[in-house]
């Protein structure tokens, strides 16, 4: 991994540049050693979107632990797409329904495992608001 300071230095700056020209933008951030550059790139204007994945290994992105990173997200006025996929499809809606109860619908994203017709259906019916 690159270190913040090079990160400010080489990468902020091209990034800056691509979300400007861009009529929409997200930055996929990936894995908990990304989290050093998560203030760095939501520092970006001109971003619109920021997409985690927590990484192999770790708990996914419905779990509490990611709440500060997701804090962050909401105070810089960025969306959020976060991926829920451990347990089964009433875990993932329960899940899903904390963090809409913590940060409301506006600008959250949810990306959730394969599963059947039927339990997409459930998540949908859970979640409207």
């Amino acid at each position: 991994m690159i270190s913040p300071g090079a990160y400010r230095e080489f990468v902020l700056p091209g990034l800056m540049r691509e979300c400007a020209r861009l009529d929409h933008s997200l930055y996929h951030l990936d894995g908990p050693g990304a989290l050093v550059h998560a203030d760095a790139v939501l520092s970006i204007p001109s971003l619109q979107a920021l997409q985690w994945t927590s990484g192999a290994g770790q708990n996914d992105g419905g779990s509490e632990e990611w709440f500060p990173l997701y804090d962050k997200v909401m105070d810089a006025g960025k969306s959020l797409w976060i991926q829920i996929y451990e347990g089964k499809p009433y875990v993932w809606l329960e899940r899903a329904k904390k963090i809409v109860r913590r940060y409301g619908t506006r600008g959250i994203y949810f990306v959730f495992a394969p599963c059947s017709v039927e339990d997409a259906a459930e998540l949908a019916r859970g979640l409207k608001v």
